[in-house]
């Protein structure tokens, strides 16, 4: 028998598993090259959402979606608590400084919400 924070580590590491595996169903290649590296955002035709792996790997396990929502639970507590350092001392720098700040007020109306 587990005691809760061993509970709570396989919650969470169920939860980023399952994250794993949706991305890899969404971005799922279908061609027939040998080469299983691709560019994303060079190839995108070359993947494909497969609807039947999705459901293997996700949706026909219940606790496995749980463990998931679990993870994005605990995410949004841990954002929502360094949400005060992340408002004033994040820095976000590309070459367009209108971007950077409305990017950052973005960012501030995100953190609020939470």
């Amino acid at each position: 028998m587990m005691c809760a924070e061993e509970k709570i580590l396989y919650n969470i590491i169920s939860g980023i598993h399952t994250s794993i595996s949706t991305h890899l169903s969404r971005f799922y290649k279908h061609t027939n090259e040998q080469s299983i590296w691709a560019d994303l955002t060079r190839d995108q035709e070359k993947f494909h959402f497969n609807h039947t792996e999705y459901s293997k790997r996700v949706l026909d396990h219940p606790t496995r979606i749980k463990n998931l929502l679990f993870l994005y639970k605990i995410l949004a507590k841990a954002i929502t608590q360094a949400a005060p350092y992340l408002i004033h001392n994040f820095t976000i720098a590309s070459d367009d400084f209108a971007q950077d700040m409305e990017a950052k007020k973005l960012l501030g109306e995100l953190l609020q919400k939470l």
